[in-house]
């Protein structure tokens, strides 16, 4: 599947400029499976800067690391029960309720690449159990 074959009214508007990042020939399976980058980029950043945050009531970079992974899990879910063809109503995901509760400063940049790998493995797996249809 690449984007030439997602309609824009199979996904709300809000996500357009995601899907508007992602480059229009390739497989989305494929690209999916690009994990280094965000690993790479994240062990860039110095240590003592990890848990910073520019002010306050901010999150700290390892909370936004923790956001994408969260993300990921509500997603994965979603993508499960719709590929599974459960018609209950999806409920909503308010990120800022997630933060506080996941510890995310106290977690080491190891123990965050390893929910991120496990994660970005969970949700390859519900990927490939979908059927085409």
């Amino acid at each position: 599947m690449t984007l030439i074959d997602i309609n824009s009214t199979e996904y709300a508007g809000y996500y357009k400029r995601y899907i508007d990042t992602v480059t229009k020939g390739v497989q989305l399976s494929d690209a999916y499976q690009k994990v280094g980058k965000l690993k790479k980029y994240m062990e860039k950043i110095p240590k003592v800067k990890l848990s910073y945050r520019y002010d306050e009531g901010k999150w700290s970079i390892k909370e936004v690391y923790q956001h994408i992974i969260d993300t990921e899990r509500v997603f994965a879910y979603r993508l499960f029960r719709i590929g599974r063809m459960d018609s209950t109503s999806l409920s909503g995901f308010n990120q800022d309720d997630f933060i506080e509760p996941s510890a995310a400063d106290s977690k080491s940049l190891e123990l965050l690449h390893h929910e991120y790998c496990t994660t970005r493995a969970n949700t390859s797996a519900i990927i490939h159990s979908l059927s085409a249809d």
